[in-house]
């Protein structure tokens, strides 16, 4: 089994312009970070996603009113729960 890190040819090897360097590597790794977090934070179903910033939107607003809203996300996670395993599960049949 290869391993995933290790370089096709060596450093020796390289034909000149090839080079890399410290902005490749830095912009291979924020392209790194900003696919993980798309797919950490989106993931499958973009809907939920954005059902959860709704709902995180709506308790900020009603905070900034006054009142107590640490409800409101609980239950709208659980409800975009079921819609989005209900999805999958009629897509699958």
């Amino acid at each position: 089994m290869k391993s995933r890190w290790r370089r096709s040819r060596s450093r020796a090897a390289r034909p000149r312009g090839e080079g890399g360097g410290v902005v490749s590597a830095a912009l291979r790794f924020a392209a790194g970070v900003v696919s993980f977090v798309y797919r950490f934070a989106v993931g499958d179903d973009p809907a939920v996603a954005l059902v959860m910033v709704l709902a995180l939107l709506v308790s900020a607003a009603v905070v900034a009113r006054g009142t107590n809203a640490w409800w409101l996300v609980p239950p709208a996670a659980v409800l975009m729960t079921g819609v989005s395993l209900w999805r999958r599960g009629a897509g699958a049949g």
